[in-house]
């Protein structure tokens, strides 16, 4: 598969993904909140509408979502994830905004969400079952040390 290109949009990838902050959390969900529903979004669900929002393309001209699937688990599987997100990303080294990174929970890497920044350093926009759907939380050193890759996109 090829890296990802772009159509210029007006907004920073992190900055379109808190559009989507307060949409419920559902499995495998691919909708966002809006002033009639609360809509419903996964982690991959989350990645998937933002690129597609902010008009990411490969280099055969497909969107991210002609990629998608909804044949994966709540469990996940890590190699799969991984694997799909390096067909599409380069991976890097840094922490930055805008970045995706793959998260490690239970020791294996299957929660995706994207990097972010404020006053009070980097942040972590993801949809999250915990919090009942997408939140913004603030990368503690622990948090930190569960992210497992970054990928710029």
């Amino acid at each position: 598969m090829s890296p990802v290109t772009t159509t210029p949009s007006p907004l920073p990838l992190h900055d379109k993904a808190r559009e989507w902050i307060g949409t419920t959390f559902h499995h495998q969900g691919r909708v966002k909140k809006n002033h009639r529903n609360k809509g419903a979004v996964d982690c991959i669900g989350l990645i998937v509408g933002v690129l597609d929002e902010m008009n990411y393309r490969d280099a055969s001209g497909k969107k991210i979502s002609s990629y998608d699937t909804a044949d994966y688990s709540s469990v996940g599987d890590s190699h799969r994830l991984t694997d799909a997100l390096s067909a599409h990303f380069e991976e890097v080294d840094t922490l930055a905004a805008g970045h995706i990174a793959l998260v490690k929970t239970q020791e294996l890497a299957f929660h995706v969400g994207i990097l972010s920044q404020d006053m009070h350093g980097y942040t972590l926009i993801h949809a999250s079952i915990f919090c009942g759907g997408v939140v913004e939380e603030t990368l503690t050193k622990a948090y930190k040390r569960t992210i497992f890759k970054i990928f710029k996109v």
